[in-house]
């Protein structure tokens, strides 16, 4: 630690006698506002060596304004249209409804010998007062049950 540091933290810490402490004040602020006068200069010749004068100002600072402005607010560009996308999705939506309903149209559609719900495998009752007999209808649309010898058949009562 040199002289000055050791005399600033005696300063500091209040250990000067007081002819020693006015002595290091006067001294201090000497030299603060040397150092103060010092930078003013700095900064004075600082002010008028570095910065030329412009020819066209306005030009410059126009430019410059410009750049901000474009670096803030970047260019929007246009959102595209949704019309095409409207209108292949509507084309797709109408496909497929169309489709649908030919499926289903072929499911619902008159049924064959080889599309039954339910099959007439045979005909035989173990009750030998009635009689049982199955055909085909003449459209062959379905089969037809027919039961000789009882008046009603109950809905508790199931046919096998």
């Amino acid at each position: 630690m040199d002289k000055s540091e050791r005399e600033y933290n005696e300063w500091l810490d209040g250990a000067m006698d007081e002819k020693k402490r006015g002595e290091y004040e006067a001294e201090l602020s000497a030299s603060e506002r040397a150092e103060a006068e010092k930078w003013a200069m700095i900064r004075g010749a600082l002010r008028e060596e570095a910065v030329p004068e412009l020819k066209h100002p306005d030009f410059l600072n126009s430019r410059v304004l410009e750049e901000i402005r474009r670096e803030i607010k970047p260019e929007r560009r246009p959102l595209p249209s949704l019309r095409p996308l409207f209108g292949w999705g509507l084309t797709a939506a109408l496909a497929a409804v169309v489709l649908g309903t030919v499926f289903l149209r072929q499911e619902m559609g008159i049924s064959t010998e080889d599309r039954f719900f339910s099959q007439v495998l045979s005909t035989r009752v173990d009750d030998p007062s009635l009689s049982v007999t199955s055909f085909k209808a003449p459209d062959k649309k379905g089969v037809v049950i027919w039961i000789d010898g009882t008046d009603y058949i109950p809905p508790t009562q199931t046919v096998q």
